[in-house]
C-alpha cells in the first residue's frame, strides 16, 4: 500500500464495516488493537498498520477484522499531543471508510471516503481539581453532539480511596517490567501505564447513548451515530488510553 495515499486501491486486505450494520441499524462492537495509534512510527516502520479494528462477539469472541488504520508515511504526534491524520480502509475494492485529519489543538475533522464532511472529534483534558476526567465530543455534521467522559464519577472516586493499597502493587510491578525489558534486550515498551478507569459512555444532549466503551470493546449504534464517526473516535479514544 502506498503509505501516502490511504485510499489508494493496492494491497488492501481489510473488510469494510459490514453493510448490514448500516442498512438495518443493528448495534455491533468492535475491538481496536494494539491502543490505536500510539508506538504507530515503530509499526510503520515493520511495514504494519498502525492498528486494526475487529469486529467482536458479546462474549469476547473475534469476528473479522473491520478495517485497518493507516498513518500518513512520516507523521508524528504533535508537541500539544494532537495525533496525526489517518484513514480507516477497508478491503476488495480498497474504500477508504473515512479519513481523520488534525485542524486544531486535540480537534480533528472527520470526512467519508468521498471528502464529504462527517464531523468534527475534540479531546478536553480533565480538571485541575481530581477525578481529572477526559472527555470527548463527537459533533456530526447532520446530527448531535455526543460527549463522552472517561471514567465513571464512582469509579474514579473508589480509584482514589484505594490507591494506598494498588499504589505499592504498581511500584513493583513497574520495577519488575523494567528489569524483564533489560534482560530482554532493553525493550521500548517496558512501562507499566497507570491510566485509572476508562469506561466511557458518549451521549447526546437529552440523553441517549450512541458509542460506549466498556474494555476492550466499543459498542456502536448505527441507527443513532453514524459508524464511520464512532470508528474514528474509537481509534482516537483507544490511542489515548
Amino acid at each position: 500500500m502506498n503509505p501516502t495515499n490511504p485510499g489508494s486501491a493496492s494491497n488492501h486486505q481489510y473488510v469494510v464495516p459490514p453493510q448490514g450494520a448500516a442498512v438495518d441499524r443493528a448495534p455491533y462492537s468492535v475491538f481496536v488493537s494494539a491502543r490505536g495509534l500510539a508506538g504507530h512510527e515503530r509499526r510503520a516502520a515493520d511495514g504494519a498498520p498502525a492498528a486494526t479494528v475487529e469486529r467482536t462477539g458479546e462474549g469476547g469472541a473475534r469476528g473479522g477484522v473491520v478495517a485497518d488504520v493507516h498513518v500518513m508515511a512520516g507523521a508524528g504526534r504533535a508537541a500539544d499531543g494532537t495525533w496525526p491524520g489517518f484513514a480507516l480502509v477497508g478491503a476488495g475494492d480498497g474504500a477508504t471508510v473515512c479519513t481523520v485529519h488534525p485542524v486544531g489543538p486535540q480537534a480533528y475533522e472527520v470526512r467519508a471516503g468521498d471528502g464529504a464532511p462527517l464531523g468534527r472529534l475534540t479531546r478536553r483534558a480533565g480538571g485541575f481539581l481530581p477525578p481529572r476526567r477526559v472527555r470527548w465530543t463527537a459533533e456530526a455534521v447532520l446530527g448531535p453532539t455526543w460527549t463522552g467522559a472517561v471514567g465513571p464519577r464512582s469509579a474514579w472516586a473508589a480509584y482514589v480511596l484505594l490507591s494506598p493499597a494498588w499504589f505499592p502493587l504498581w511500584l513493583v510491578l513497574v520495577a519488575y517490567s523494567y528489569v524483564d525489558a533489560l534482560l530482554d534486550g532493553g525493550r521500548a515498551d517496558w512501562a507499566v501505564r497507570l491510566t485509572g478507569p476508562v469506561r466511557t459512555r458518549w451521549r447526546a444532549a437529552g440523553g441517549g447513548g450512541g458509542l460506549g466503551f466498556k474494555g476492550p470493546r466499543y459498542r456502536i449504534e448505527p441507527d443513532r451515530i453514524d459508524h464511520r464517526l464512532a470508528l474514528a473516535q474509537a481509534v482516537l479514544h483507544a490511542s489515548d488510553r
